[in-house]
C-alpha cells in the first residue's frame, strides 16, 4: 500500500513540475489527474501536499511570470474539482493563503481536525455504567487487590458499553480525589496499562484547563502528578511542557518578588502609630508578673500588629497561600518533595532561579526541612539523645519512604549539604530540625581534636560543618520565633571557636546573608522599626517593660537592634544606664554579639575620634567606653574580643581606645586611676593589701565575680603581660610619633592616660593574681629594657612586686633552716636581721648583674649601681608605715561595728555574721600593720648598716646623677611614687646616710623647677606639686622650731657645708637654713611670676603652675608679701581667661579658694628669718659705721667684724714672685675679660638671674629684675645694698697695684693646675669643665666634702666681692709698712676659705669647683714656699 502510495505522488509530483516549466498545459495535467482520481482515494490529499511543495518552484523559475499564471490556471481547474477551494485558500500563497483571515481559519480548521474532542451526550449514553464505576473506584475497591477491581471494570465497560479512555479519565478523577489511596490507584492504572504518553496528555489537559479558566490549581493533581512521575507513568519533561508559568515568567517574578522584599524591609522601618488612640497599656505592656507599672500610650501588640497590616497590604501581590495554586511548576515541586522524590524535585529546582522555590513557598522549605530531619533522626538518637533510663524506644513508626539516605556518619552529615544549601536559613521555620543539627554540629565539634590555637582542628568535614554554621544556623535565628532556647544551642556551638571566627561569621550574617535572603531582610525591617518604637519609650521608669520587649526583639535579629541602639547611646548618653538595665533579658550569644557590634562602632573609619573643635576625644567614645564598663560589670560577657581588640590597636600605635580598658577595670575591678586621688587615699596606698582595698578606693563596692571574670579574661595566654608593655611601650608612641600631628595639650592627655591605664592594669593584677603566677609570666626588668625597650620606670614598675616574695621566701627559708639546727632556741632580732640582709643583698647583687647592661655608662659612673637598683626596687610600702590610715580603717570598722549593733532592720542572725565579719576585717588589718612595721624596721634597719656605704665618694656628680636618672623618673611616674621618693629623701636624712646632701639636694630641686614643670603633662605635674610638697613641708617644720631643727639636722650630714682635710665638718647652721628657706620661697614666687603674670601665655605652662601651686598651697606662699603678690596676679589671670580658656579659668579660680582656706600661718619678713648680723652691738668702735644701712644691718655685717679683727702676730710667710713673661699675661688679659670687676660685679648683682629661673621673656618685652626680691617686709636685700662709689674708687687706686701682683700670682697657679695635672685626673680629658652638664652637675667635691647648696653659695659670693675691697685696701696699707702682708694666719685662712665660695655660673667664668681648687692649691704653695713649676 505504502509503494502504490510513493508511485502516485511520484506521479503528480510529475505532473505539476512539467506545469511549471511549461511542458505541457492546465488542461492536459489536470485530465492526467483525473485518470489517476479513479486509481486511488488518496489523491487529494497527495495534490495537496505536492501544490504547497511545488510552489515554491514556481515562485523561484527563470520564466516566473509564465510559470505563476500556469500554476495558478492549474490550481484554479484543480479548485473545487478535486480539492476543496476553501482547503486551497488557507494552504497555498497564489490564492490569498497569507491573509490574515485565512491564516486563522486554518488555525481552526487544524485544531478541529486533530485536537478537539468528540462530545459524550450522557443522555445518549449509559450512564448507569459509569456511576457504578465511579462507585467502585471512589470505595478504592473496599480493600480488594488491584486486579480484581480491573476485571469489574471490564465487566463494566462490556455491559454498559463505556468509553475505555472515558474509563481512564474518570480513574485519574477519583485518583486525584483519594489521594491518601496511592498505592491501590497506581496498581489500577499500570493493570489498565495505559499509554505514558496518553496520561501525560490527560494530565496536561488539566493543567491548561485551570490556567485557560483562570481556577486554581488543587494540589491533589500535584500529587497523582508527582505519584506518577515517581513510579515512571509519566515523564517529567513532559508533564511540565503543559505547566505554567514559563522560564521568563519566573525569572520576572522573582524579580518582582526581591524588589517588593527591599520595599517591605524599607517600609517595616517606620512605624506611624500617630492616628491610633491612647489606651492604658498595662494588658499588652506589661505581663503578668508585673502589677506595678502602666504606661499610657500605644502597646507594643498593637505596634506590631499595625506594622504587619501594613506589610500584608505590600505582599497581597505575592501571597504565598496562592502561589502554589497559580504557580503549577513549584507545586509539582513541592509534591515530589513531599512525596520524597528528592531527585526528581531537585530537576526541576535546579532549572529555577537560587532560592526561588523557598522564597516563594514557605511549604516547600518545610517539605525539604521535613526531608532532613527525617534523614538525621537515627544519627541523632545515636549521638546526642538523652532518653531516660528504661524508656521503650522500640514504638512502631509509621515507615517514611525517602529518597534522601539517612546519615550514618559525621561525612554523611557533611553531604547532606547538598539538601541544605537549597533551603538556607529557612530551616528555622522548622525549629525542631534545626535544634537537631545545631546538637550534632555542636557534637562533632566536641569530638574533633583542638588545635595549637584552642579552636578545632581543621579537616574537610570541620569545612564543612563551618559552612553549615555560616550558611544556615546562624543567619537562621533570625527566622525563628523568639527562640531562645535555639540561641543558647547556638551559643553552645560556637564556644568552641575563638572570637575571630564568631565575629566573622557576625558579620557575613550582617551583610551578606541578611541582603541574600529577603526573608531576613524583611525581619531585619520590622525588628528596626519596631526597636525605634522601644528606645523611644526606653526610660528609668519603664526599663522594666521595655526591656523585655527589647529582649524579645535581640532574640529575632540582635545585630539590628545593637547597631540602632549604640547609634542612640553614642548620641545621648543619659540612655546608657536604662540601656545597660534592659540589657538582662538578653541571651549568652546575644550579649557576644552586642560586644562585636561595639568594636566594629570603634573602629568604623566613617568616625572621627577626636572633636575638629578643640582636639578632645569624641563624645561618641567616651559614651561607648562607659556603656562597655558598665555592661561587663553587670553582665557575664565574653572579654576577649574586647581585650584584644585593644591591644590590636595599641600594635597598630593607636591609644584612643585605652579608654575603653580603662573603663573596663575601673567599673570590673573597682580600681580606678591614682589620678585625683585624695590624700587619704595616696596615704593608704602605701600599706598592705587589705588596707589598700578598703581606704586605697575611690568606691567600698566591689564586684569579686567581675574581678575574677576579668582577671581569667587577661590571664588567658599573654594577654596581661602584652597589654602591659604594649601600653608602656604606647607612652613613648604617643611622645615620638604622635606629637607632630596632635595638639599638645591632647597628647599630654594621652600620655596621661597610658601611664594611668598602666596603673590600673598592674594594680588589678598585683590584687587578683597570686604572687608566684605574676612572677613566672612577666619577663625581667633586663629583658623590659633590652627586648621591649620600655623606659626604667615602667619596667621596674612591672617587676616591683616578683623582688619582695623572693626575699622574704629566702628569708624565711633561712630561718626554718636555723629553726631545725636549733630547735630549742628562739632568735633574737639581730639574728633575724642578719638572715634578712643576707636575703636582701642576695637579690640585690642578681640584680645588679642583670641590670648593668641595662644601664647608661654615664649613670654607672656618676651613683652607685647598688644606690640605683635599691632605689627602684623599694616602695612606699617598704619604707614607712600608715599608722594614720590605718587607725582612720579601724575606727570605721568600729562605727559600722556600733551601727550594726544598733540596727533595728537586721535579723540577730544576720547581725552576729556582719558583727564576726567586721572583727575579723579588724583583726586582719593590725597584723598587716605588724607585718608591715616589723618588714619596715628592717629595711631601715638595712639602710642603717650600709649608710657609709650607700653613697660613695669620688663621684662628683652624685646627687645631681641621682636625681635625674632615680628621682624625677619615678617621681613623674605616678603620685604614689612622688610620695616614696620625698619620704624616701626624708629617710636618708633621718638615717645620717654619709655622703647625701640632703640640703643641696632640696636646693636643687627649688632652684630649676621651673623648666621642669612646664615641660610636664598634668598628672606629672599634680605629681611634682606633691613631691614638692612634702619635701617643703618638712623643711618647712625644720624651720618653725630651733628645738626641731637641732634634734632633727643639727650635726647631720645632710647639712654638712664643709668637710675640712683633718675630716672635721662645718654644718649649716639654724639661722643659715632659715635664709635658705626664705630663698625657696622667693625663688618659687618669681618662677610662677614669670609665668603666670605673661597674659596669653601658653596653655601647658599656665595650667602645670596653677596645678603644682595647688598641691604646695600648704606651705606656698607662707610670707605675706607673697600671698597678696600671688592672690593679686591670680586673680588677674582667673578673670582675663573667663571666657577664652575656661579651664584655666576655673582652676584659678579653684586655687583661690584653697588659698583662701588653708589653715596655716602667715609670717612676716622678719619673723620668717632674721639677718646674721644678729649681733650688732658687739662691733668695734673703730668700725666703719658708713657701710652700715641706717634702716637695717647688711647681711655681711659679722662677716665684716670677723674680717676686722686685731691683727696678731705671726710667722711670715713668703709671697710667690712669679718673673713677668708673656704667657702668664696672656692668660690673666684673658682670665680679666671674662671676669667682672668687682665694682661692677656689685651693680649687676640687682637683675641677677639664676639658670632655670626665669624663661626667656618675650622679644617685644625686657626682661626684669627679679620681682620676688622687691618685697615690702622691712627686710634689706642683700644684693641690693649699695656701696658708696666714692670709697670704691680710692681703694681701687690705692690697691691697684698690689691687686695686679695677687691677681699674677692667682693666674700663675691656675695655669700651673691646668698644665700639671694631678695622676688622679688623667683619665679624665681636659675638657671636661667645659661641657655643659658639668657646669651644671658642679655642686659636689670629693676632696673637701660636701658644697653649699647653690643658694646659700651665692649670699656668700656676694659678700665676698666686699670683701675682697676691703681686703685690697687693708693689703695695700701693710704694704706701704712692711712690704708684705701682716694679716694673722688664722684670719687669713677664714678669709680665704671665705672666698673659696663659689658664685653663680653667671657671672664667674670658671665653675665653683675649679676656684676652689685653685685657691687650695695656692694656699699650699704659700706654705712650702715653692715656686711654680712650668712646663
Amino acid at each position: 500500500m505504502s509503494s502504490i502510495k510513493g508511485d502516485v505522488q511520484l506521479s503528480v509530483l510529475d505532473i505539476c513540475q512539467k506545469v511549471i516549466s511549461l511542458n505541457i498545459t492546465p488542461q492536459d495535467a489536470f485530465a492526467k489527474l483525473e485518470e489517476l482520481r479513479s486509481s486511488t482515494i488518496l489523491l487529494p490529499s497527495l495534490l495537496l501536499d505536492v501544490l504547497v511543495a511545488i510552489e515554491g518552484d514556481a515562485q523561484n523559475s527563470e520564466n516566473k511570470e509564465k510559470a505563476v499564471s500556469k500554476f495558478s490556471e492549474f490550481v484554479g481547474l484543480i479548485s473545487d474539482q478535486i480539492i476543496p477551494a476553501d482547503i486551497l485558500k488557507i494552504e497555498l500563497d497564489v490564492l490569498e493563503a497569507a491573509l490574515p483571515a485565512n491564516k486563522q481559519q486554518l488555525v481552526r480548521l487544524k485544531t478541529r481536525l486533530y485536537y478537539k474532542q468528540a462530545k459524550f451526550n450522557l443522555l445518549r449514553e449509559e450512564s448507569e455504567g459509569y456511576a457504578k464505576l465511579i462507585t467502585e473506584l471512589m470505595d478504592a475497591g473496599g480493600g480488594i487487590p488491584a486486579k480484581t477491581m480491573m476485571t469489574r471494570v471490564l465487566c463494566l465497560i462490556g455491559q454498559f458499553n463505556l468509553d475505555p479512555n472515558r474509563v481512564t479519565d474518570i480513574a485519574l478523577e477519583c485518583f486525584e480525589c483519594c489521594a491518601s489511596q496511592k498505592q491501590f490507584y497506581i496498581s489500577l492504572l499500570k493493570e489498565i496499562k495505559a499509554n505514558k504518553d496518553y496520561l501525560c496528555t490527560l494530565l496536561g489537559f488539566k493543567y491548561t484547563f485551570y490556567h485557560a479558566a483562570g481556577k486554581e490549581t488543587p494540589f491533589s493533581l500535584y500529587v497523582i502528578t508527582s505519584s506518577l512521575i515517581r513510579e515512571d507513568m509519566i515523564d517529567l519533561m513532559k508533564i511540565t511542557a503543559f505547566m505554567i508559568p514559563k522560564a521568563e515568567g519566573i525569572k520576572e517574578t522573582h524579580r518582582a518578588r526581591a524588589a517588593k522584599a527591599g520595599e517591605r524591609a524599607r517600609k517595616a522601618e517606620t512605624i506611624l502609630a500617630s492616628n491610633i488612640p491612647l489606651e492604658a497599656s498595662r494588658s499588652a505592656n506589661v505581663d503578668a508578673m508585673d502589677t506595678s507599672q502602666s504606661i499610657v500610650g500605644v502597646s507594643f501588640a498593637t505596634v506590631a500588629a499595625i506594622q504587619e497590616a501594613d506589610d500584608a497590604k505590600l505582599a497581597a501581590e505575592l501571597n504565598e497561600e496562592k502561589v502554589l495554586s497559580t504557580n503549577q511548576k513549584l507545586g509539582l515541586v513541592c509534591a515530589l518533595i513531599e512525596d520524597g522524590a528528592w531527585s526528581l524535585a531537585k530537576v526541576l529546582i535546579d532549572r529555577l532561579p537560587e532560592y526561588y522555590a523557598v522564597q516563594a513557598s514557605t511549604r516547600v522549605s518545610n517539605a525539604i526541612s521535613d526531608l532532613i530531619g527525617q534523614s538525621i533522626e537515627k544519627f541523632y538518637m545515636e549521638k546526642c539523645s538523652n532518653k531516660l533510663e528504661g524508656l521503650n524506644l522500640n514504638v512502631k513508626r509509621e515507615p517514611v519512604n525517602t529518597a534522601v539516605d539517612p546519615v550514618r556518619s559525621w561525612t554523611d552529615l557533611a553531604s547532606l549539604t547538598s539538601i541544605l544549601w537549597y533551603v538556607g536559613p529557612r530551616l528555622a521555620y522548622r525549629p525542631l530540625v534545626m535544634t537537631k543539627l545545631v546538637r550534632l554540629v555542636t557534637a562533632f565539634f566536641r569530638e574533633q581534636p583542638k588545635g595549637p590555637d584552642g579552636a578545632p582542628a581543621d579537616s574537610p568535614v570541620a569545612r564543612i560543618m563551618m559552612d553549615i554554621i555560616d550558611e544556615v544556623i546562624v543567619p537562621g535565628l533570625s527566622l525563628s520565633d523568639y527562640n531562645t532556647g535555639l540561641s543558647e544551642e547556638i551559643w553552645t556551638l560556637l564556644q568552641f571557636f575563638p572570637y575571630t571566627l564568631r565575629y566573622r561569621l557576625y558579620g557575613h550574617w550582617k551583610y551578606c546573608n541578611t541582603i541574600r535572603h529577603p526573608e531576613v531582610n524583611i525581619v531585619r525591617g520590622k525588628v528596626l522599626g519596631r526597636t525605634k518604637y522601644v528606645l523611644k519609650r526606653l526610660s528609668k521608669e519603664t526599663v522594666r517593660v521595655m526591656g523585655r520587649q527589647l529582649g524579645k526583639l535581640c532574640h529575632i535579629h540582635p545585630i539590628t537592634v545593637f547597631d540602632y541602639l549604640l547609634s542612640q547611646v553614642q548620641t545621648f548618653d543619659n540612655l546608657i544606664q536604662p540601656v545597660v538595665e534592659s540589657l538582662k533579658f538578653l541571651t549568652n550569644l546575644e550579649f557576644d554579639i552586642l560586644t562585636y557590634c561595639i568594636i566594629e562602632q570603634l573602629a568604623s573609619p566613617d568616625k572621627q575620634q577626636l572633636k575638629a573643635s578643640d582636639g578632645k576625644l569624641s563624645p561618641w567614645l567616651q559614651a561607648l567606653a562607659t556603656l562597655v564598663g558598665a555592661t561587663y560589670k553587670k553582665y557575664n560577657v565574653e572579654l576577649a574580643g574586647m581585650l584584644n581588640y585593644v591591644m590590636n590597636q595599641l600594635r597598630n600605635e593607636k591609644s584612643f581606645d585605652l579608654l575603653v580598658l580603662r573603663e573596663v577595670i575601673q567599673n570590673m575591678a573597682c580600681i580606678e586611676g591614682v589620678a585625683g586621688a585624695t590624700s587619704d587615699q595616696l596615704e593608704a596606698l602605701g600599706g598592705g593589701e587589705i588596707l589598700r582595698q578598703e581606704a586605697g578606693s575611690f568606691t567600698n563596692a566591689r564586684n569579686k565575680r567581675a574581678s575574677a571574670r576579668l582577671r581569667d579574661a587577661v590571664m588567658m595566654g599573654d594577654t596581661a603581660i602584652a597589654l602591659c608593655i604594649l601600653i608602656a611601650q604606647q607612652r613613648e608612641c604617643v611622645v615620638y610619633r604622635e606629637s607632630s600631628r596632635l595638639p599638645l595639650k591632647l597628647i599630654g592627655e594621652m600620655v596621661d592616660q597610658c601611664r594611668d591605664t598602666l596603673l590600673q592594669l598592674g594594680t588589678f593584677l598585683l590584687s587578683n593574681v597570686r604572687q608566684d603566677d605574676y612572677a613566672q609570666r612577666i619577663p625581667p626588668a633586663h629583658s623590659l629594657v633590652l627586648d621591649y625597650h620600655l623606659r626604667i620606670d615602667a619596667a621596674m614598675y612591672l617587676t616591683r612586686p616578683t623582688y619582695l616574695p623572693k626575699i622574704h621566701s629566702a628569708y624565711d627559708s633561712a630561718k626554718r633552716a636555723m629553726k631545725t639546727d636549733n630547735e630549742t632556741k628562739k632568735m633574737d632580732a639581730q639574728q633575724k636581721f642578719v638572715f634578712f640582709k643576707s636575703a636582701f643583698d642576695d637579690v640585690i647583687s642578681k640584680l645588679i648583674k642583670e641590670l648593668e647592661p641595662c644601664i647608661p655608662k654615664y649613670v654607672c659612673r656618676d651613683i652607685p649601681i647598688r644606690l640605683f637598683v635599691v632605689f627602684w626596687i623599694l616602695s612606699s610600702y617598704d619604707i614607712e608605715v600608715p599608722t594614720t590610715a590605718y587607725e582612720r580603717v579601724i575606727d570605721n570598722i568600729r562605727k559600722q561595728i556600733k551601727e550594726v549593733a544598733e540596727s533595728p532592720v537586721m535579723s540577730k542572725s544576720k547581725r552576729q555574721k556582719e558583727e564576726e565579719r567586721l572583727r575579723g576585717l579588724e583583726n586582719k588589718l593590725r597584723d598587716e600593720e605588724k607585718r608591715q612595721a616589723e618588714h619596715v624596721a628592717r629595711i631601715r634597719a638595712w639602710f642603717q648598716s650600709v649608710k657609709d656605704d650607700l653613697f660613695e665618694a669620688g663621684r662628683g656628680q652624685q646627687t645631681s646623677a641621682f636625681i635625674q636618672t632615680c628621682i624625677l623618673p619615678r617621681v613623674l611616674f605616678s603620685e604614689s611614687d612622688a610620695i616614696y621618693s620625698a619620704k624616701l629623701i626624708i629617710i636618708l636624712h633621718q638615717q645620717r646616710i654619709t655622703l647625701f646632701q640632703s640640703l643641696v639636694f632640696i636646693d636643687k630641686l627649688f632652684i630649676d623647677v621651673l623648666p621642669l614643670i612646664c615641660a610636664l603633662t598634668e598628672n606629672e605635674a599634680s605629681a611634682m606639686g606633691t613631691f614638692l610638697q612634702i619635701l617643703l613641708s618638712h623643711a618647712q617644720r625644720w624651720h618653725s622650731d630651733s628645738a626641731i631643727f637641732e634634734k632633727e639636722c643639727e650635726g647631720f650630714p645632710g647639712l654638712v657645708s664643709k668637710t675640712r682635710q683633718d675630716k672635721t665638718t662645718e654644718s649649716v647652721n639654724y639661722e643659715s637654713f632659715r635664709r635658705l628657706c626664705f630663698k625657696w620661697q622667693m625663688r618659687l614666687h618669681t618662677a610662677f611670676n614669670s609665668v603666670l603674670s605673661v597674659e596669653n601665655n601658653e596653655y601647658v605652662q599656665v595650667r602645670n603652675c596653677l596645678v603644682v601651686m595647688t598641691k604646695m598651697a600648704p606651705c606656698f606662699p607662707l610670707l605675706k608679701d607673697l600671698v597678696e603678690s600671688v592672690e593679686k596676679m591670680v586673680e588677674k589671670l582667673r578673670d582675663s581667661e573667663k571666657g577664652k580658656r575656661d579651664e584655666l579659668s576655673l582652676k584659678a579660680a579653684s586655687y583661690l579658694v584653697r588659698l583662701k582656706m588653708r589653715n596655716v600661718t602667715i609670717y612676716e619678713g622678719l619673723q620668717f628669718h632674721r639677718p646674721i648680723v644678729k649681733h650688732a652691738s658687739k662691733l668695734a668702735p673703730a668700725a666703719d659705721r658708713k657701710r652700715i644701712a641706717t634702716a637695717t644691718l647688711p647681711l655681711d655685717a659679722k662677716k665684716k667684724i670677723r674680717t676686722e679683727k686685731p691683727k696678731l702676730p705671726e710667722k711670715k710667710e713668703p709671697q710667690l714672685k712669679i718673673p713677668e713673661r708673656k704667657e702668664p699675661l696672656k692668660v690673666e688679659k684673658r682670665e680679666k675679660k671674662d671676669e667682672v670687676p668687682p665694682t661692677k660685679d656689685v651693680k649687676k648683682e640687682v637683675p641677677e638671674r639664676e639658670e632655670g629661673e626665669v624663661p626667656p621673656s618675650p622679644p617685644h618685652k625686657k626682661p626684669r629684675a627679679q620681682s620676688a626680691d622687691k618685697s615690702a617686709n622691712g627686710v634689706s636685700k642683700e644684693r641690693k645694698e649699695p656701696v658708696p662709689v666714692k670709697e670704691v674708687k680710692e681703694e681701687k687706686r690705692e690697691s691697684k697695684e698690689i691687686k695686679e701682683k695677687r691677681e699674677e700670682d692667682r693666674k700663675e697657679i691656675r695655669t700651673k693646675e691646668k698644665r700639671d695635672p694631678t695622676p688622679s685626673k688623667n683619665a679624665e680629658p681636659a675638657k671636661e669643665p667645659e661641657t655643659p652638664r658639668r657646669k651644671e652637675r658642679g655642686l659636689d667635691d670629693d676632696e673637701v666634702g660636701p658644697a653649699l647648696p647653690p643658694s646659700m653659695r651665692e649670699e656668700r659670693a656676694d659678700d665676698r666681692s666686699k670683701r675682697d675691697q676691703k681686703a685690697h685696701k687693708r693689703s695695700a696699707r701693710e704694704e706701704e709698712q712692711n712690704g708684705h702682708s701682716k694679716v694673722p694666719r688664722k684670719e687669713r685662712e677664714q678669709i680665704e676659705s671665705r672666698l673659696s665660695r663659689p658664685v653663680s655660673h653667671e657671672r664667674r667664668g670658671p665653675s665653683p669647683t675649679s676656684r676652689e681648687k685653685d685657691r687650695r692649691d695656692e694656699k699650699k704653695d704659700r706654705r712650702k714656699d715653692s715656686k711654680p713649676v712650668r712646663k
